[in-house]
């Protein structure tokens, strides 16, 4: 996520098994005064930690758990991602049968 010109946030999930994920977040900017820069830092961890808390509660309540179950999903032209992800899992796991 590009926050400006000089600031982002990448996040990567990281599949751990069935049931769980890992994140990994790395803030990145381009503050050359240490002082000013360690503030900021501090800052936008707390402000990262408490973003990713909300957003753990969406997606722990999220039904149904498997992607592959969301049969009466209504996909719009942003949902690319979520419709390619979902084709290739079905590819992965089940081959040409369905």
């Amino acid at each position: 996520m590009r926050l400006s010109p000089s600031i982002g946030t990448i996040v990567a999930f990281t599949p751990i098994n069935e049931h769980s994920t890992r994140y990994y977040l790395r803030f990145y900017h381009r503050i050359r005064l240490p002082l000013i820069a360690r503030v900021f830092e501090t800052v936008m961890g707390w402000s990262n930690r408490l973003i990713l808390g909300q957003d753990k509660r969406v997606v722990v309540t999220q039904t149904p758990p498997n992607s592959l179950d969301a049969s009466a999903d209504r996909h719009i032209e942003a949902d690319r991602a979520i419709i390619a992800y979902r084709k290739q899992l079905t590819r992965l796991l089940f081959g040409d049968r369905q």
